[in-house]
């Protein structure tokens, strides 16, 4: 297990221990915790990794129905994190861990990624292999954006400014999830 540190500034979000209608928790065997003030996110877990059929990892949400995007800011993976200790926005059908889902993150040693778990329990997959070089050397901190569209197409995008975006090669991720999800 590796603990780690994730630094996020969210857009559009308000100072509390927890902005109105979010909510955070483990999914999986882990230990971690979501705090937020003026829209600056400090999460932390112990876990083994969002990859294989089944998720470690603490998460801070909000219910999403239909359409929507998430957009924040990676700043910070931690000190001393593993390479792959991952850092993002996601949409997941459910708090499961062997949950569908789709992730746009930034990893301190392995560049910027666009995970997903196409069905509920299946190995999750990545765009690991058709990324750009320029994807490969991206570390915090650096901005990822996650859409999922009216007809549930999942879109990742990247910026290094937070205003100008690059679409993930990836795009788009065709995910069967019903229109009550977690963002």
């Amino acid at each position: 297990l590796t603990s780690f540190v994730v630094v996020l500034g969210l857009v559009g979000s308000a100072s509390a221990a927890l902005p109105e209608g979010w909510q955070s928790q483990d999914i999986g065997t882990t230990d971690g915790s979501a705090d937020e003030s003026g829209g600056m996110w400090i999460i932390s877990a112990d876990g083994a990794d969002v990859w294989g059929s089944a998720d470690e990892f603490h998460y801070a949400y909000v219910p999403l129905s239909g359409d929507g995007t998430i957009i924040a800011q990676v700043i910070s993976n931690g000190e001393g994190s593993n390479g792959w200790a991952k850092g993002g926005v996601m949409i997941r059908e459910t708090l499961d861990p062997g949950s569908e889902f789709a992730f746009v993150c930034v990893t301190p040693g392995n560049g910027l990624n666009f995970q997903a778990r196409l069905t509920t329990g299946a190995s999750a997959t990545s765009d690991t292999g058709v990324e750009t070089p320029e994807q490969t050397a991206i570390t915090a901190p650096y901005w990822v954006k996650l859409e999922r569209d009216a007809a549930g197409n999942f879109n990742g995008y990247y910026s290094s400014d937070g205003v100008s975006w690059q679409a993930m090669i990836w795009n788009p991720q065709r995910i069967s999830m019903p229109q009550n999800v977690y963002i």
